[in-house]
Parts: C-alpha cells; sequence; structure tokens
C-alpha cells in the first residue's frame, strides 16, 4: 500500500510538473496602421521602402551621408484624392542662408524651424509625379510644422520664410519667398 501510495504521488508530480511545463502559444498583437485609401494607393504606386539614402554630386563631393524618411502614416489628401502630401525627415539637412545669417547658431535655428514633404499627385493614366517641398521659415511658430497648418494647398499667415520644390533627386526646380502666408516671390531654375 505504502510503494503503491508512493507511485502515485511521483507519477502525479511528474504529470504535474511536464504539463506546468508545457508552453502555449501566445498571440502578439502588433499594432497595423489602416492607411487611407489614396494614401495607401500612393504608397504602393511609390513602393514599402520608407528610408532613401540622398545621393547628388554636391552631398557626395562633401563626403556626407543624408538619409530621408517618408512618413506615410502622416499624410494629408487633397484634389478629390488625387494628391497626396507625406511627412518627410532628414537626418541632416542644409539650409538657405541669407547674406549675414553666417553664424552657427542662427544655422542651428533655421535647420530646427525647417521641414519637408514628398507631394504625389495622380495622373490620369495612373501614375504620379512627385516632387519634395522644403519649408525654411524664418522663425519658429506653434504647430507650424503641422500638415493640416502649412502645406501645398493652405499656409498659415503666420509662415514668413521661404518654400523650395525639388525633384525626387533633390534637383531644385522653382521656390517662392513667402511673407505672411502670401506668395511675394517667385524662384524658378535656371
Amino acid at each position: 500500500m505504502y510503494r503503491s501510495l508512493v507511485v502515485s504521488v511521483v507519477l502525479f508530480s511528474m504529470i504535474f510538473c511536464f504539463s506546468s511545463c508545457v508552453s502555449h502559444e501566445e498571440t502578439i498583437s502588433t499594432s497595423v496602421i489602416k492607411l487611407p485609401m489614396a494614401v495607401q494607393e500612393a504608397k504602393n504606386w511609390f513602393g514599402d521602402q520608407e528610408e532613401f539614402i540622398v545621393e547628388t554630386d554636391y552631398i557626395l563631393s562633401r563626403g556626407k551621408s543624408i538619409t530621408k524618411t517618408i512618413n506615410w502614416e502622416n499624410a494629408v489628401i487633397y484634389n478629390d484624392e488625387k494628391t497626396v502630401e507625406v511627412e518627410v525627415k532628414y537626418n541632416n539637412h542644409w539650409v538657405p542662408v541669407i547674406r549675414g545669417e553666417t553664424t552657427q547658431s542662427e544655422i542651428k535655428d533655421k535647420k530646427s524651424f525647417a521641414f519637408y514633404r514628398l507631394m504625389l499627385d495622380k495622373k490620369v493614366d495612373g501614375d504620379y509625379e512627385t516632387f519634395l517641398l522644403k519649408y525654411f521659415p524664418d522663425e519658429e511658430n506653434d504647430n507650424q510644422k503641422r500638415l493640416d497648418v502649412n502645406n501645398y494647398f493652405s499656409l498659415s499667415n503666420k509662415f514668413t520664410g521661404e518654400i523650395w520644390m525639388h525633384n525626387w533627386e533633390e534637383e531644385f526646380q522653382k521656390g517662392w519667398k513667402i511673407e505672411h502666408g502670401k506668395i511675394v516671390k517667385t524662384f524658378i531654375k535656371k
């Protein structure tokens, strides 16, 4: 009797031990952000890559590395869902300097004020025309980097500075001098 009790206790202990060691699959939930249809279509056309190395003759001659990153989750849609404007971040970027703005502090401030966007404009054939907008405000204002405050179709009356348009390869196309949200001068490619 004693022996069968010991065997039963040992068997029960082994079963309990093995059953508690078995791992159960845990479901891991990842947050998937559902993009609006127009943004998703533009992203599908553009491609899944979100980070790009900028390689221009100017940058390569300086031996610097610049990366631009597209933030598809921060986008706005216009023009009956034919135009998508997406936030772009640069790890390092130049800013236009006006004669007299030569101190490192002034340049650092101007860099911190700047913000960048990728524009995708859907054509009739389903392809997209793409270009970059580079916003260079003269001073910092609340919320000026928000897409709903300053964008291709609407500028805040607090925005004063320059906006430069480049193609995806970083070649200047044209630009505008802005004062209080209004265009006062246009620059064109020479």
